[in-house]
């Protein structure tokens, strides 16, 4: 998987694949936080160094899917369709 920046952030996506219906998935610039989108209409932000199961942030209610994610500085930009 060419696109994994960590063995932290790995084990971090390994874990959270596993539990949530993920659609996107984008790093923070830092390479520590992986901020996610899915089907539960909610994108969550992710502490990779903590190991924790449960988010730091979480945006909730789009109205659909979270199709599409992207992080610029401190943003975060989504598609939902």
């Amino acid at each position: 998987m060419h696109w994994m920046r960590s063995a932290a952030s790995y084990d971090c996506l390994q874990a959270l694949y596993s539990r949530c219906a993920l659609l996107q998935i984008a790093y923070a610039a830092s390479d520590e936080v992986l901020v996610t989108g899915g089907y539960d209409q909610a994108i969550r932000l992710w502490d990779c160094r903590s190991r924790s199961f449960e988010p730091i942030q979480t945006m909730k209610n789009f109205g659909d899917a979270v199709t599409s994610v992207a992080v610029a500085d401190r943003y975060v930009a989504h598609l939902c369709q």
